[in-house]
């Protein structure tokens, strides 16, 4: 007998337990008990080897990839013919559900003072939200917008080190989690920061209201979707495919991209009063004027770029690709929240490089 929570153990005596290895399934006997008070269960081998759905963190860990890198049937397949792992797809993708709890509970304890990877004082710290499309069945088939940020900066020797966040239905809760890393890079009372932070997005309203609580971070719409909305205004002017749309397209990007964002104003209102345009051809151009009228503070991208800050979001595109559009959008794939949100936590881990983190958990002690 022992103690767990002041409380006195009830011994279940010795039993025998089947554990899952890389070398295959091995039966170990082990003492098992639970305290009289709290309830609380005890296994001596699974406390002290890390066992997950019974499996070592070994073998748990080689499962849990194959699950968050490819579909569970694919995966129950690969883990056979290279691992020599006999384990069903129903398995792979409890495992995924057992370690999704513990991938949402990194993201949550990443911003935390001990975290030995911080930026480098000095560096630019970006700040990249954006959204994907997935299928849940909670929502009748239809499809949903997923929430994905990433935190990232660059290391003096030249390695991007990022943190990524995911959430399948709840902006907030996403934003929640970014809420306390730009806490963390705030300036403080005398107005000194250790880093500088830069939000770059699309023109997503959600995103910029949520930009205004910090108006200490530099705001820079993403470069590649203002040129999306000239284009737009491009094709209303000159038709798609058209050399002469390009050509525009070319000379109002070329006045944006050296900062002259009241000159490329000027050049729609001078096209909108001319008369010569067709009804929908002055819409197109009106929503384009609006649009940068609306971002002007937003679009500097020559002070940026001589600055050296990033002008796109690359990163957030690419990674949510890889989190949603490469895994999780197959023929006929429909997810549940619940599963929704555990396996894209795994992949975002994944992606972002951030995978090991599954593993730090330390051994929970008896008290």
């Amino acid at each position: 007998e022992g103690e767990v929570c002041g409380g006195r153990l009830k011994s279940h005596g010795l039993k025998w337990t089947v554990v899952l290895t890389l070398f295959g399934k091995v039966r170990v006997r082990q003492w098992t008990a639970t305290c009289k008070r709290c309830g609380q269960s005890l296994g001596t081998v699974d406390e002290l080897l890390h066992v997950v759905a019974d499996m070592t963190p070994a073998c748990a860990n080689t499962v849990g990839l194959a699950g968050a890198t490819m579909p569970y049937e694919p995966g129950q397949r690969s883990l056979l013919v290279n691992a020599g792992l006999r384990v069903d797809d129903n398995r792979v993708k409890n495992l995924v559900d057992k370690l999704g709890p513990r991938a949402q509970e990194c993201f949550r304890q990443a911003p935390g003072p001990s975290r030995r990877n911080r930026p480098p004082k000095g560096a630019i710290v970006y700040v990249l939200m954006d959204g994907g499309r997935i299928r849940l069945r909670s929502n009748g088939g239809e499809w949903r917008e997923p929430c994905l940020a990433l935190i990232l900066w660059e290391t003096p020797e030249g390695k991007w080190v990022k943190h990524g966040i995911s959430h399948p239905t709840d902006k907030e809760k996403v934003l929640g989690i970014v809420d306390r890393w730009m806490e963390r890079f705030a300036p403080t009372e005398d107005g000194e920061q250790e880093s500088e932070v830069v939000i770059v997005a699309d023109g997503a309203e959600w995103i910029w209201n949520w930009a205004k609580k910090y108006p200490w971070a530099i705001g820079i719409v993403d470069y590649y979707h203002v040129r999306e909305h000239v284009w737009e205004a491009a094709r209303a002017l000159h038709g798609e495919g058209t050399s002469e749309a390009a050509i525009w397209v070319k000379e109002v990007m070329n006045i944006l991209w050296s900062g002259q964002v009241y000159k490329a104003e000027m050049l729609l209102d001078k096209l909108c009063l001319s008369g010569k345009l067709k009804k929908a051809q002055e819409a197109a151009v009106s929503a384009l004027d609006v649009y940068l009228r609306n971002h002007r503070e937003l679009i500097r991208f020559k002070k940026h770029r001589s600055q050296g800050r990033l002008i796109g979001s690359g990163a957030i595109e690419s990674l949510c690709k890889q989190v949603f559009s490469m895994r999780m959008k197959g023929p006929g794939m429909f997810w549940s929240e619940e599963g929704a949100a555990n396996l894209m936590a795994l992949r975002t881990l994944y992606v972002t490089g951030q995978w090991d983190s599954l593993w730090k958990e330390p051994v929970r002690k008896r008290a």
